[in-house]
């Protein structure tokens, strides 16, 4: 699922994206390399929808991590962010293996180290909750043609860590984006 919230600024607009899933009802951990997805068997890219506008680009300016969970040992992740959805990655738990040909429409890669994490909830496990932000400058053009058609951005999210959570664990990705 995914929203959104525009503000004008000088020059253009600052908008904010997200999408959120629900990973799957087990307690399975994550070895570094694993796709973190919303399903064991088949996964959904991340769909971040709107996110240019008239020339279809812009800079990803922050990214946010929102974790359901709040776990001693932290997550240490990677999100792919790309122009085009891609295929080529298995479910919740599998290894990430893109193909050369779906690298080659990334523009880049936010990390969101294990060490950056800050207590929303700090009650431990799945009764706390916790944030971790990142600036970034990640220039981007969309595939968004004059219609306006796929003006989307797509992430993949991979843990880095072996990392055990919690069954049905909640994860938001919010994109602040300077639109041209």
């Amino acid at each position: 699922m995914s929203d959104s919230q525009d503000v004008q600024a000088v020059g253009g607009f600052n908008v904010l994206r997200s999408a959120w899933f629900t990973r799957p009802a087990n307690t399975t951990a994550y070895a570094a390399g694993d796709v973190i997805s919303d399903n064991a068997t088949t996964s959904k890219i991340i769909k971040f929808d709107e996110c240019a506008r008239g020339r279809g680009s812009g800079i990803i300016v922050s990214a946010m991590l929102v974790d359901g969970a709040n776990q001693s040992t932290k997550l240490d992740a990677d999100l792919f962010i790309f122009t085009k959805q891609i295929d080529s990655y298995g479910g919740d738990n599998a290894a990430f293996t893109p193909t050369d040909e779906e690298l080659g429409t990334l523009i880049g890669v936010v990390q969101f180290p294990s060490s950056s994490w800050r207590d929303g909830d700090a009650t431990s496990g799945v009764g706390g909750n916790c944030v971790n932000a990142q600036a970034v400058t990640l220039p981007f053009r969309t595939l968004a043609d004059a219609n306006g058609s796929d003006d989307a951005l797509y992430g993949v999210l991979v843990a880095r860590n072996a990392y055990t959570p919690v069954s049905v664990e909640t994860f938001r990705v919010i994109l602040g984006i300077a639109q041209d």
